[in-house]
């Protein structure tokens, strides 16, 4: 419902007519319960337009569903890898359709989207294009600010790394002159089976 108020305040605002405006949904997995939902609930028709995509009929603004996983990969490459759980040769077929001719601005919006959705795999997609196309994603990384965050990200890992070595050289000192693993670990803010772990060090 927040979406198609949205959808009715972008018309409002533009003067665009609702029928000129769609709202598309992607899913993974086969929305099950939203068709029921739609057709019991809302008394709305659901029609399959080709394998994977359906029209919502009877709304007041054309609402399109996407079933991902049944597009194929060559027609629909765009809107198939519009998800948070792509393998890195998907990923990295979507980084290569930066030498192929698209326009760069949603080029690097639409890459930027799918960087930043599956950050985990990143790096290893990364490392299976080439060097040119491995400098137009740093660009990419650059454009969004995530060089910066990347960075941040690492001087804090380095700084928890850091703290707790000096947490654990104290806690050793502490047991060296006696103190009980309850204490120590009162005293140096860690669990108490972390200071027992060090009592063999």
């Amino acid at each position: 419902m927040i979406i198609m108020g949205y959808a009715m305040l972008y018309s409002a605002a533009e003067k665009v007519p609702l029928d000129d405006i769609t709202i598309n949904f992607v899913t993974t997995p086969h929305p099950r319960n939203l068709f029921k939902y739609l057709k019991d609930e809302r008394g709305l028709g659901i029609d399959e337009a080709q394998t994977g995509i359906y029209y919502i009929k009877g709304d007041t603004v054309p609402i399109q569903i996407i079933e991902a996983k049944k597009l194929s990969k060559e027609e629909n490459q765009f809107i198939k890898n519009l998800r948070s759980n792509l393998e890195p040769i998907d990923l990295k077929a979507s980084l290569e359709l930066h030498n192929k001719g698209y326009d760069p601005d949603l080029l690097i919006a639409y890459l930027g989207r799918l960087i930043k959705a599956n950050g985990s795999i990143f790096k290893e997609a990364a490392t299976m294009v080439d060097t040119k196309l491995r400098e137009a994603v740093d660009e990419i990384i650059r454009d969004f600010g995530w060089e910066e965050r990347y960075l941040q990200r690492g001087m804090e890992r380095g700084m928890e790394r850091g703290m707790e070595r000096g947490k654990a050289e104290a806690a050793i000192e502490l047991l060296k002159r006696g103190f009980g693993i309850y204490d120590v670990a009162s005293i140096v803010k860690m669990p108490v089976e972390w200071v027992d772990g060090l009592r063999a060090t």
